[in-house]
Formats: structure tokens, C-alpha cells, sequence
């Protein structure tokens, strides 16, 4: 019965198709059918419906009427021919749900058995194990189950046929510390990253019908289960889907030529792929629009089978860097493209050695890092001379485009100024000797300029009327 449901819910959801992935509230359901349409992707899924997993409780900023919001929103995403799924941690008890509390400790999924090596009192927050190779295995929660006590350890020890527990906190969830014999038998409770813990074989069919009901309840298009993922973490990189991180202390923001990375590589593989983004990144991305451009213009030719094996193999190429454009209603042009590595100028001048694969236009990033800023900045190559009469301050990028268009950015790519450029942005095959200067105030300290250069090979150009794809 429960396998049957979980077959009903995935069926029609195929292997190369496009998906948003999302965290978003109910109110916020028509921005994000917004971005589908804007990507022409037909798949939306929610990554954290749920505010417990054992009893599936549905998140109640997403859901607050529970399994009618659900269904409401189903309908709704339907409606903009949207199919609305979730993201289901399967097998799975979080530490909030009622099935972690004390009538159910001894159904949760044990790693293995152990036994004290010594009587130990209720008072007692160190004491001895005998060894046993399971328990050195890392743990998150390092939970230990002693009769009817629930233990929770720091640090453990090995010393000769013994495992020493340092740091523990006795009678934790729920329970009471009580006296414990020698030989007592101890189970280490299993546990995941995420923080949650399994049901046993005893308990697994109740946690599996209370996620079938939820489902089935909600009328939902589809669930996508954690075990079809490489890991049980909602919040990192899955390898079908890649994130939109938002810049931080200690990351930079996505760039769009990471995204058209996966989304070229999934052409190669032909592979679903989805792209995550938060509600955060909703607001705060500053290349969203370009970006749902992007999925939009790469499933295009997907769907019209426009690209050839051979192609197929070269966006497999972890190295190799695409670009794709719609320039009319019909035409598509496909780039090869090449970053350069980083050129740092800690002085008002600077002269690099640049080598470019192919005679191009060449397009620019440039940061500045440290204190301060930086103005007038001027490049000249053999080919002449680009003038980008500007102040870039430190925290900021100025991003200049193969049409010429310049413009300064936050950290995450929102537009702050349009710049007018000026003059020739041209790189002849092979290598270019490449003047860099720029203005500084006087009374400030010189911060660091990093820039980086971009060159594309010619275009393949694509044709598409109705489903038949020509290449010219």
C-alpha cells in the first residue's frame, strides 16, 4: 500500500527535466510561479515543508492551514501549469517530532551494542565503555541509550580495551539519570547531520503512513525523496541541484557562469537538474532575471534536441566554459568562452601579460578589496584603449559585458551605476602585453584592485522554428 502511493506521486516526473528549488512562505507562491514562467520550467519544489519528520507536521509558514494550504497551492501552481512538489526527509525523526520522546526511545534505529565496563552512578559525567569499533565512528548527536536513560556524550577515548566518555549530560531528552549495573547494555543511537534520528523496523511503517497521508491529503504532484539525493542534507550542494548563495563573511556570491555551467553539463548528460533558490535570493540576487533567462534559452534546445553528440561530450568538459544568448524570437548563439585567473594591482599601475585562445572582444569583472576606492580606471592592450571613467569603492564589482555595457554592482550583482565606457575592449590570439591604471585619493590607502578577463571563440549558431532546431 505505501509503495504503491510513493510510485503515484513520482509518476511523469522524468530524468531531464528543469526544477526551481525553493524555502518559500505561502504568501510568496506567486512570486516564485513568477520565476517559473520567467524559466519556462514546469517543476517547482519545496525543500522544507515540514517542521517535524516522524509525524510530518507541515511547516506552518508554508502550510499554516496545513493540508488545505498544500492542495491550495497545488491547484493554484497548476493553474500556470506548474506542478508543486516537496522535498521528504523518508525514514527520518527530527528531535522536535513526538516519536523522539521517551515511550519511543527504544524503536529508534540503533547503530549497534555496547556494554558499561563499570556500574556507574546518576551523578557520574565520565565513565568507561567496553570497545567496540562502531562506537569511534563519527557521530552529530553522540546519543547512547542506557536501559531507560538517554545519555548524551562530548568526547570519547580509546584506551586499551576501553572507551572512555568524557563530557556527558545525563538523563537529556526527557529522561532521568538513574544508577546503571556493570555490563548494563548500551545502544548508540543512530543519527544523521541534519539532525535527526530513524525509526526501527518496528516503528518504520507508522513514520511511512503518516508521510503517504500528508501526500496523498495535499493532492501533490510529485515528492522527491532523500534517498535519491547524495546526501540527507537539504542545505548543501545535491549534485542535481546547485544553490544561489547570496555573498557572506566567508563566500562570494554565485556567479551566472557557475549556474550556466550546470545547466550546460546537464545538457551534456541529459539530466534534470535544479536550481536553488531561497527566499532570500528571491529578493536579493541581483542576476535573477538573467539567470531565469538562462534556464529558459538552455531548456529550449534541450527540448528541440539542438545539440549534437559531439557537443554533448564538450559540455561535459569540467574545464570548458559556456554561453548561451537568444538574440530574436528564432536565434540562439552558442559561446565557448574562457576566464582568465586573477590579476591583482596594489599600485596605481600595472602591466600583466594577458593570453587569449582566440582573436575577441574581451569582457571584464573587476573588484576592489581593502579600504578605499578607486576611479578612472584604464586598460590598453596593442588593440587600443578602454576607459571606464568611474569610482569603484571597496565591497563593489564593475562588470563590463561584450556589448560594451558597463555597470558597478553590490556583492550580489545588484546594479548601483551605469557606467559609459569608452573605447577598444580587443585581445588578438595569444599574448597581449596589458597596461592597467587607475586614480587613488591621496590621503587614502591604496587598496587592492583584482580583475579578471573573459574571451569567447565564435558562435554556434542555432535556429529554432517550431520543435526543428537548425544549425548554421
Amino acid at each position: 500500500m505505501i509503495i504503491g502511493i510513493l510510485v503515484c506521486v513520482l509518476k511523469g516526473w522524468t530524468q531531464t527535466g528543469t526544477y526551481i528549488v525553493s524555502d518559500f512562505h505561502e504568501e510568496e507562491l506567486g512570486e516564485v510561479l513568477e520565476m517559473c514562467q520567467k524559466a519556462e520550467v514546469e517543476k517547482l519544489l519545496h525543500v522544507t515543508p515540514f517542521a517535524s519528520f516522524g509525524h510530518y507536521v507541515w511547516n506552518p509558514k508554508f502550510a499554516p492551514s496545513g493540508d488545505a494550504s498544500v492542495a491550495d497551492m497545488v491547484h493554484k501552481a497548476e493553474c500556470q501549469g506548474v506542478r508543486l512538489g516537496i522535498f521528504a526527509q523518508t525514514d527520518a525523526i527530527s528531535l522536535n517530532d513526538r516519536y523522539f520522546t521517551p515511550p519511543y526511545y527504544k524503536h529508534l534505529l540503533r547503530q549497534g551494542q555496547v556494554e558499561l565496563f563499570d556500574a556507574i552512578t546518576e551523578e557520574e559525567r565520565e565513565f568507561a565503555l567496553r570497545w567496540t569499533p562502531f562506537m569511534e565512528d563519527p557521530s552529530t548527536l553522540n546519543l547512547l541509550l542506557v536501559e531507560n536513560e538517554m545519555i548524551s556524550y562530548g568526547t570519547l577515548e580509546p584506551v586499551r580495551d576501553v572507551l572512555l566518555l568524557h563530557g556527558c549530560s545525563r538523563g537529556v531528552w526527557g529522561t532521568q539519570a538513574t544508577p546503571h549495573r556493570r555490563a548494563a547494555e548500551a545502544y548508540k543511537i543512530w543519527d544523521a547531520p541534519g539532525r535527526f534520528v530513524a525509526p526501527d523496523a518496528y516503528l518504520r511503517d507508522s513514520v511511512h503512513t503518516f508521510l503517504s497521508c500528508r501526500v496523498q491529503a495535499a493532492n501533490l504532484s510529485y515528492v522527491i525523496y532523500s534517498e535519491e539525493l547524495d546526501t540527507l542534507d537539504p542545505y548543501t550542494k545535491f549534485r542535481p541541484w546547485h544553490r544561489v548563495s547570496l555573498a557572506a563573511k566567508r563566500q562570494s556570491c554565485t556567479t551566472l557562469e557557475e549556474l550556466e555551467g550546470v545547466m550546460a553539463h546537464a545538457a551534456g548528460t541529459d539530466t534534470e537538474y535544479g536550481i536553488f533558490i531561497d527566499r532570500h535570493a528571491m529578493r536579493n540576487y541581483g542576476r535573477l532575471d538573467e539567470l531565469l533567462k538562462l534556464m529558459r534559452n538552455w531548456d529550449r534546445l534541450r527540448k528541440a534536441e539542438a545539440f549534437s553528440p559531439m557537443q554533448k561530450q564538450a559540455f561535459c568538459d569540467p574545464y570548458a566554459e559556456w554561453h548561451l544568448e537568444q538574440t530574436d524570437d528564432t536565434t540562439y548563439l552558442l559561446y565557448q568562452q574562457y576566464s582568465s585567473r586573477r590579476y591583482y594591482c596594489d599600485f596605481e599601475h600595472d602591466t600583466w601579460e594577458w593570453n587569449s585562445p582566440c582573436d575577441s572582444r574581451f569582457g571584464l569583472r573587476i573588484a576592489v578589496q581593502g579600504e578605499g576606492g578607486v576611479s578612472n580606471l584604464c586598460l590598453k592592450t596593442p588593440n587600443g584603449m578602454l576607459f571606464l571613467p568611474c569610482t569603484l569603492q571597496a565591497g563593489q564589482f564593475l562588470l563590463y559585458g561584450f556589448d560594451g555595457q558597463a555597470r558597478i554592482t553590490d556583492l550580489n550583482y545588484n546594479t548601483l551605476e551605469l557606467v559609459d565606457s569608452m573605447g577598444v575592449s580587443y585581445l588578438s590570439e595569444g599574448l597581449s602585453e596589458v597596461s592597467f591604471s587607475c586614480e587613488v585619493p591621496p590621503e587614502k590607502k591604496t587598496p587592492s584592485v583584482q580583475i579578471r578577463y573573459i574571451v569567447r571563440e565564435k558562435p554556434c549558431v542555432f535556429t529554432i522554428n517550431g520543435d526543428a532546431p537548425f544549425l548554421e
